[in-house]
């Protein structure tokens, strides 16, 4: 069956899958094999390790399992209303989704509570990735529009800011997106 999406746990140690037989499987990275293999009920799309590897996400078509790992189950469930394209973590708690829509949406992965929604692009946001450069922190965004555009985001407790500080036009229709910093 056909691997949908892995994540790397930010130890390097272990990894996650999700495929087409709707199993979600734990690697162990030293070994190099498959150290758990777990059933759940849908095909999952996308998996995601929290940056500090205290739980992970499972994205299904239009809803995210959060996962603990102390208690190996899904702890909370965020419904996103429209088929998911990407996601990806601001902060531990703090996630960004992008779908079907021109709009990028924050949510508290705790609570489930949407912290903030924005007008990002003029079609569906197909790839996010979020970045840190010396405290600061940055989402990029790509869309089926052809942009590829980097926002500066304040991240205080109480509220979400974005403010748009570069674009271009790739003159295609991207559908994934990798960030290096040099």
């Amino acid at each position: 069956y056909a691997v949908n999406s892995i994540s790397i746990h930010p130890s390097g140690k272990l990894a996650l899958s999700v495929s087409k037989d709707k199993t979600l499987r734990t690697w162990n990275l030293i070994k190099g094999r498959s150290a758990y293999i777990t059933n759940i009920k849908k095909v999952a799309e996308l998996v995601r390790w929290s940056p500090d590897g205290s739980h992970f996400l499972v994205a299904f078509r239009n809803a995210i399992d959060v996962y603990s790992v102390e208690s190996a189950a899904v702890v909370q469930t965020i419904d996103f209303k429209q088929k998911i394209c990407d996601l990806t973590f601001i902060k531990d708690e703090i996630i960004a989704v992008g779908g079907e829509s021109e709009d990028i949406r924050f949510y508290d992965v705790k609570s489930g509570e949407l912290i903030h929604t924005f007008n990002a692009h003029k079609s569906r946001v197909k790839a996010l990735e979020c970045v840190s450069v010396n405290s600061e922190t940055f989402l990029v965004s790509t869309s089926s529009d052809g942009y590829i555009k980097v926002w500066y985001l304040d991240v205080s407790e109480s509220e979400i800011k974005a403010q748009k500080i570069a674009k271009v036009n790739t003159g295609s229709r991207p559908t994934c997106l990798t960030v290096l910093l040099k």
